[in-house]
């Protein structure tokens, strides 16, 4: 952890928040995934980050009153609120390792899947349909990507294609290229090619976190 970062009250509510609502952002839209995302900078009400988490807080809690005889809705959300408590960050942030990752939205959103196939089942005939095109789309999206996990390249590509600045991904990027001769003999690379590429990252990690 190359920029760790300890968080007063106020920055801890915000922290949880944003956390609280972006996963339930990216079930409902699960597009710009990242294997690390950045933390928002600078922690607090102006940023964009931290104010819209409030607004969709507000719009949810809209949302559940005027839905509230929906049993499985309701359901969906108590199970979510009592299961993402434990992995909302509250005490500090952990710079460039990130403040949030997919993982741990597996089981929080166990019972919004719940809802969307009660949702569904209504639909009767239709909505197994429209069920079966969202399931189609989904495992396609998956699968592609499954592809980011290629090696340690990839990976940290992906990391520093959302955040080229990430210090934590530069450097581990720069440690696979010196050390995996696999992934050399992959993207065909020379010991020293390798060593050049490091190097740009190394340097570019010096600059963000000297």
């Amino acid at each position: 952890n190359f920029r760790p970062l300890m968080a007063g009250p106020v920055q801890q509510f915000l922290l949880a928040a944003h956390a609280f609502t972006f996963y339930i952002i990216k079930f409902l839209i699960p597009v710009g995934t990242s294997a690390i995302y950045p933390v928002p900078l600078p922690v607090g009400w102006a940023q964009l980050a931290y104010g819209g988490s409030r607004v969709r807080r507000m719009v949810m809690s809209a949302g559940m009153w005027f839905l509230r005889k929906d049993r499985w809705l309701v359901f969906a959300l108590v199970f979510y609120a009592l299961s993402i408590f434990f992995v909302c960050p509250t005490d500090l942030f952990l710079g460039d390792r990130g403040l949030v990752s997919d993982r741990f939205s597996y089981v929080p959103t166990i019972g919004f899947a719940l809802w969307a196939g009660a949702v569904s089942d209504r639909f009767a005939k239709r909505g197994w349909v429209i069920a079966c095109v969202v399931c189609a789309l989904l495992a396609g999206m998956t699968f592609n990507r499954c592809f980011v996990w290629r090696d340690s390249v990839t990976y940290w590509n992906d990391v520093l294609r959302v955040d080229p600045d990430n210090v934590y991904a530069l450097s581990n990027r720069a440690a696979a290229l010196v050390n995996d001769p696999g992934i050399r003999a992959r993207y065909g690379l020379s010991k020293m090619d390798a060593y050049r590429m490091a190097q740009m990252d190394l340097e570019a990690a010096v600059r963000w976190a000297p």
